[in-house]
This record gives C-alpha cells, structure tokens and sequence, in this order.
C-alpha cells in the first residue's frame, strides 16, 4: 500500500492478525520516516504531502506470495482519504522501491 498525502490513514488485516506483535510479523514500513503504525493494524501517512517520489509511504507484506499457491489475501480499509486521496493498494516485487506508489 502506498500513500502520499497528509492524513491518509489505513487499516491492514491479514488473516488471522489477533496482536500488534502480528503486525510486525506480517506487515513491514519500507519508509518508516513517512508511516507510523498507530496499533492494531492502523498506518497514518506522516509525510510532507508534497507528492514527491521521496515522500511515498510504504506499508508492505513481509510474506512473498508463493505463485503456485491457490490463494492468498490480505484486506486493507481505508480509514481516512487525507487531504489528496493519493492511496495506491497493488502488488510489487519484493525489490520494487519503496519510494514508487505500486
């Protein structure tokens, strides 16, 4: 998930997250100066909101999805657009930089 507007908020849930130890086994900040992770799966967007590539949030699955696997699947709920709305959910490569919305 990528956002880059003050005040986005969301929430992750993976199946099964029932701590917030879950969160950190499951999800990564890749730009930990622009997303903090307020609990319970809750990531706000604490960039400048200028829309500028080194200001992207990053909140990524730590779990590379297995191609030969049936099914996968997480939710996200956004919480609060910001003042933007700049919030991208997709799927990326594990090297995909996390500076670039996916």
């Amino acid at each position: 998930v990528g956002m880059m507007s003050k005040g986005e908020k969301i929430q992750m849930f993976p199946p099964m997250m029932t701590k917030k130890t879950d969160f950190d086994q499951l999800w990564e900040i890749a730009t930990p100066s622009n997303v903090t992770h307020e609990g319970n799966g809750i990531c706000l967007y604490s960039g400048v909101g200028d829309l500028e590539d080194e200001n992207i949030g990053s909140v990524r699955g730590k779990q590379v999805i297995d191609p030969m696997s049936a099914s996968h699947s997480f939710e996200v709920v956004i919480l609060d657009t910001g003042e933007k709305g700049f919030i991208a959910i997709g799927l990326c490569s594990p090297h995909y930089p996390p500076t670039l919305l996916p």
